[in-house]
């Protein structure tokens, strides 16, 4: 008898979700391995449970579906297997369109006629054998390696590399011709990998900066001042909103823009906080 297909549902519905996990009880096929309904939650079931099947809402509770979505194909090259990408949504433009074209494997509008959790499952029976010979035969031998390839010191620092890429550096408006842009991202990966016994806190000056001193054989004071023309650059051409969703703290009216220190360590706390680690 064939393993069922493992299954991370992510719906922020509690009826919907609801009317899901009872489809899929006691059904040999498929198995529910998890239920999230934010984006965190589930790229974290994701990570760690590999899901075959992942069936997401565009709309969660946190975050949003279009990232996770964006975010398991960007790390899909260190999971065993691609997850088979289901989206059932009310939300749908040329432009949302056009990335789940790209993105997904199959859609569902959640408005059109007839539409129920019954047609999901319809269409994951129609498609369980090209899942399974796809993805779930590969589980065995390459389960183990993946997993030590995913735990590895080397992986974690890429993929978090990755995350500050996609969730604060691509976002501001910071020119790519700009050292500072390079010295930022590595100084928030470096403070990220900081340890500390007891209360001290981050200091960015002796903790972070010396690594990036030696490392691109600069000299502290002009790769802080790269750092802080990179943040200005930011908060002169990046959107309000988008400022406070990557920076809600406090900046001085008369700088215009977080110092150096003040923006590294507010963003190594908060990845601290979502569990990164090195």
């Amino acid at each position: 008898m064939q393993e069922p297909i493992k299954i991370l549902l992510v719906e922020s519905d509690e009826k919907s979700l609801n009317a899901f996990e009872e489809k899929f009880k006691n059904n040999d096929s498929f198995a529910l391995m998890a239920a999230a309904t934010g984006e965190k939650e589930a790229l974290d079931f994701a990570k760690n449970g590999y899901p075959e099947v992942i069936i997401t809402e565009l709309k969660l509770r946190q975050g949003d579906g279009i990232n996770l979505i964006c975010e398991i194909r960007e790390m899909e090259s260190e999971l065993p297997v691609k997850p088979y990408i289901v989206v059932v949504t009310h939300n749908m433009s040329d432009a949302i369109s056009n990335m789940l074209n790209f993105h997904a494997d199959y859609t569902f509008i959640k408005g059109a006629d007839g539409y129920n959790e019954d047609m999901v499952l319809k269409h994951l029976n129609r498609m369980k054998d090209f899942i399974y010979s796809k993805y779930v035969a590969r589980r065995g031998s390459e389960d183990s390696a993946s997993n030590a390839k995913i735990i590895s010191p080397m992986d974690k620092e890429q993929l978090l590399r990755k995350h500050i890429q996609n969730k604060i550096i691509n976002k501001l408006c910071i020119s790519p011709d700009l050292i500072g842009r390079e010295y930022l991202l590595e100084a928030i990966v470096i403070g990220v990998g900081v340890k500390f016994q007891g209360a001290k806190n981050l200091q960015h000056s002796k903790d972070i900066y010396p690594v990036l001193k030696a490392r691109y054989k600069n000299r502290i004071p002009n790769i802080n001042n790269a750092i802080n023309v990179a943040l200005e650059n930011a908060w002169d051409d990046t959107d309000e909103e988008t400022l406070k969703e990557i920076y809600p703290a406090y900046v001085n009216p008369r700088r215009g823009s977080p110092t150096s220190g003040e923006f590294i360590k507010y963003q190594v706390s908060q990845l601290k906080s979502e569990g990164w680690t090195l």
